[in-house]
């Protein structure tokens, strides 16, 4: 659902596919302020064929203390499997705040949600790098009269037995409970 971003934050979006007879190419760019992050996949077979993808922004206020946070989703799935992604959460508290990084590991598309699994590659908590998140997204259509997005994210332990990002990915378990999106879009192609 697209809706306006408070507090001077600028957002836009490009989805572009560009094409020739051998080579399809699917690109995604997005801007949050003044971050950028651009993501180019190539199968095995080096065409490029997207068949899935998520994308998206926002921000929404979670957690006892008040604070808002800010985030980005970008992650591409190509034909033969292959998946190229990032994600970045901040967290805005006042003067201070807090940002990381991770790379997305997998993900899953039923309908209009999607789940995927990030490892975080940098944090300004040396500590949590190498963890990894459980991300649920809920796209509710476009417009002013759909229901806003939504979104869920659990932090986790380091991947390991028991604990494993793809197995998230493919179990697309019902939770995390999902919180709607306070300004933003979160979009999902198949």
């Amino acid at each position: 659902m697209n809706r306006v971003l408070p507090c001077g934050v600028v957002l836009f979006m490009i989805w572009g596919c560009t094409h020739t007879a051998t080579e399809p190419k699917l690109e995604v760019a997005a801007a949050l302020g003044a971050q950028a992050t651009a993501i180019s996949v190539q199968d095995a077979d080096g065409s490029g064929r997207v068949i899935e993808a998520v994308t998206g922004s926002g921000q929404l206020h979670t957690g006892t203390d008040g604070s808002w946070r800010t985030f980005t989703i970008h992650a591409v799935k190509a034909v033969d499997g292959s998946v190229d992604g990032s994600f970045q959460w901040r967290v805005h508290q006042g003067q201070t705040g807090s940002k990381i990084k991770g790379v997305v590991q997998c993900f899953s598309v039923e309908g209009n949600q999607a789940w995927l699994a990030v490892v975080f590659e940098k944090a300004e908590n040396p500590a949590n790098i190498g963890k990894w998140a459980r991300i649920r997204v809920v796209d509710n259509g476009e417009g002013m009269a759909s229901a806003a997005d939504e979104l869920a994210i659990r932090w986790s332990a380091f991947p390991g037995p028991g604990n494993d990002p793809e197995d998230f990915c493919m179990d697309q378990p019902t939770g995390p409970e999902v919180t709607p999106i306070e300004a933003g879009n979160i979009q999902i192609h198949q």
